[in-house]
């Protein structure tokens, strides 16, 4: 790990709002601070809409792909920290506002010591892969999920964190990550990655499980054989408890699938190698089903307008 990265004391976050949320900083701002009034979300520079058409093959192999094994190792490592000023736990999982607040404001920091120097730096990298990938297909969507997954993780130590906020009923996905209200759980990084990959998620019903699995079974995107998925394919099932679970696959291997997911407090935002025996148990485990998301990603209608 780069070693000019510095642990980031949680008590720098403390009281840097004042309470009645005016992002008027109580103590002298050591950072930038981030407005969470969707009107005044933070916008990275976007390029023009890409077309679907010759001009995608000729820019999708503009992108480079981060090696799957190195993303996988990094992103369980104990070394790679979660993000947050605030103790997790499960009975920690809901966090407020003025907790997100700091958590991008110690993102924004620890950006500060990379290539990428703030979060509107970042942004900008998860458009320009997008869009070096595809905007609008499926290996954008992929470039998105990596640029999270690994990207930052890689820069910066600390990989993006699972969070349901309380009070958001609502995953909404936003361009970039600032300001973050996408409840970033397991189904809300789904939704956060196809978005970001240039597409209209409202009809996909992402945000309830229930909806999406009744609009995948009538356009008939249900796979029977599990060990047929392809990248940017799906699977969608029972979590643990009430809650349930979705991941992606963000790559294959002569023996198996990598996948990108939310995996929890605990864990956070990993990639994970599972041979197909052991992905095969993960999904009798969780009952899940596999999800062909070709359709989508193939389907025009579905490209959204950039900024929308």
């Amino acid at each position: 790990m780069n070693n000019i990265i510095k642990k980031i004391n949680p008590k720098l976050f403390e009281n840097t709002y004042d309470k009645n949320n005016t992002m008027g900083p109580i103590k002298p701002e050591p950072i930038k601070q981030y407005d969470f009034n969707r009107n005044n979300i933070v916008q990275a520079n976007k390029g023009e809409l890409t077309s679907r058409s010759s001009d995608i093959k000729a820019i999708v192999s503009s992108y480079k792909m981060p090696d799957l094994d190195k993303a996988a190792e990094l992103t369980n490592s104990s070394n790679t920290q979660l993000l947050g000023p605030f103790d997790y736990g499960y009975e920690a999982e809901y966090v407020d506002e003025v907790d997100l607040k700091a958590v991008y404001n110690q993102m924004d920091q620890l950006l500060g010591n990379t290539i990428y120097k703030n979060l509107e730096g970042f942004n900008k990298h998860i458009n320009d892969n997008v869009h070096a990938a595809g905007y609008g297909t499926k290996q954008g969507v992929i470039a998105a999920i990596m640029s999270l997954a690994y990207d930052f993780p890689e820069a910066t130590g600390y990989k993006f964190f699972y969070t349901a906020p309380q009070g958001y009923t609502m995953r909404e996905a936003t361009d970039g990550i600032v300001p973050c209200k996408t409840n970033l759980d397991c189904r809300g990084l789904i939704q956060w990655a196809i978005h970001n990959g240039g597409y209209d998620t409202e009809v996909l019903n992402l945000d309830r499980r229930q909806n999406f699995e009744e609009y995948a079974e009538a356009n008939g995107m249900v796979k029977s054989d599990i060990n047929s998925a392809q990248v940017g394919d799906v699977f969608s099932g029972n979590g643990y408890g009430s809650n349930p679970h979705i991941w992606m696959v963000v790559g294959t291997y002569g023996g198996g699938y990598y996948i990108a997911e939310e995996y929890g407090v605990n864990h956070g935002l990993v990639i994970n190698k599972l041979s197909f025996e052991e992905h095969a148990e993960r999904v009798k485990e969780h009952e899940a089903k596999l999800y062909d998301m070709s359709k989508f990603y193939s389907n025009p209608n579905n490209v959204r307008e950039e900024n929308k």
